[in-house]
């Protein structure tokens, strides 16, 4: 089975400000991972700039993951990231 061009492996800094983490897409799934190193917290948001502590809250080496599975449709719409602290990081595969 070839994927082509729907995946995406990426790692992404992530601050104290908003990012964009992934634009609007068709995903069948998504694995989004804290991987920052100096215990930066991160904050998921969908559809709107995140603001920390207000989402989807992952730890370091928190993972948030979504699939098209049992009657489950993953989220289509922007997501967007916030840290706690500078120099963050999270690692994104979604297809």
């Amino acid at each position: 089975m070839s994927y082509g061009e729907n995946v995406r492996n990426e790692s992404l800094a992530v601050g104290t400000s908003s990012v964009l983490l992934s634009p609007a897409r068709r995903r069948s799934e998504i694995v989004i991972t804290n991987t920052s190193t100096a215990a930066q917290n991160i904050t998921l948001s969908f559809g709107v700039p995140a603001v920390a502590g207000v989402g989807v809250f992952l730890l370091p080496y928190s993972v948030y993951f979504a699939t098209n599975a049992q009657g489950f449709n993953v989220w289509e719409g922007e997501i967007f990231a916030i840290g706690s602290a500078i120099n963050g990081s999270v690692s994104v595969f979604e297809r």
